[in-house]
């Protein structure tokens, strides 16, 4: 259900064309506000606890640690290139 609404979330910031981009008009849409206002703190409050799990189950090393951070900065890597390109391609449309 949070991923349904964070993408619902991102349907109204980005499908309402580029005018409401440019005004930030979507900041009105009480729908936007309410995503927005508990979207991040249950990612985070969820996240923590399936890392917690993790820990738990493989214990702490240093090597785990490093592993993880290292595949979080690859796969965001991979994210900010590909937002960046479909931005470019949707301003210039």
């Amino acid at each position: 259900m949070a991923v349904v609404l964070v993408v619902a979330g991102h349907c109204i910031q980005f499908g309402q064309g580029e005018a409401v981009l440019q005004d930030r008009t979507f900041f009105d849409d009480w729908a936007f506000r309410g995503i927005y206002s508990f979207h991040m703190p249950l990612f985070a409050l969820i996240s923590g606890w399936l890392f917690g799990a993790s820990i738990e189950r493989h214990g702490l090393s240093a090597q785990m640690l490093l592993h993880r951070c290292l595949s979080l900065v690859a796969v965001n890597f991979a994210l900010v290139l590909r937002a960046e390109s479909m931005c470019k391609g949707a301003i210039a449309a």
